[in-house]
Parts: structure tokens; sequence; C-alpha cells
């Protein structure tokens, strides 16, 4: 299967994390329903400096975040903190929980991929 988006605009949600300024930009490029496996989206995000999601838990979904350009700051389940780079992969389980932001001076771009759990 081949997904031509041509000149297509991608469905596009923007959060503002902690102001308006801070902003962080996501491109739906594969969505529930154009696969015929498990998975509820394949985001492509803009992290601009400043941005700051925080702390949360994924209950009926895993995340897998790929940085493709620039760092992140990330905490993970525990609470801790860790710098991101270029080539990390993270990975969310359902039932644990994460922040994720860009404390840096240029945008972070990354890959997010968020699956469905079987309960």
């Amino acid at each position: 299967m081949i997904i031509r988006r041509g000149t297509e605009t991608f469905p596009t949600k923007s959060y503002a994390f902690p102001d308006p300024d801070k902003i962080a930009t996501q491109h739906f490029l594969v969505n529930k329903g154009e696969y015929d496996g498990k998975l509820n989206h394949v985001v492509r995000a803009t992290l601009n400096p400043g941005f700051d999601l925080p702390f949360h838990t994924h209950t009926d979904d895993e995340e897998i975040f790929v940085i493709l350009f620039g760092n992140a700051e990330y905490t993970d389940n525990d609470r801790n903190k860790h710098i991101l780079h270029a080539g990390d992969i993270m990975i969310c389980r359902s039932g644990e929980g994460h922040a994720i932001g860009n404390p840096f001076g240029e945008p972070t771009i990354l890959m997010e991929i968020n699956l469905p759990v079987d309960k």
C-alpha cells in the first residue's frame, strides 16, 4: 500500500505549552483506518524552542518517539530526565507516564507512532 498525499496538506494539530509562543505542530501522516493493522496514528511533530508537554500517563495506548532532528528533554515514568538526540528512540508503554519538551535553541523534529493496546 502506498499513500500518495502529493500536495495535499497533512491534517495538523497544534499545542501550546506553556504559552502560545511555545508551540508544537503535529502533522498526521497515517491515521487509524488508513491501515489494516493496529495503529492509532503516525505523526511528524515539530517542537519549537520552549515547548513543554507536561507529564501524563498513557492508559490505552503505547507511544514511540524517534528523534529525527535536534534534541529533546524527556522525563520517563520514574520522573528521571534524559536528553534525547537525533537517532534516539523512546518507548512509553501503556500504564506508564512521560513528558517531553524542548528547552534548546532550535526546533526538535520527531516521529511519533501511537499504538492501541488490547485489554
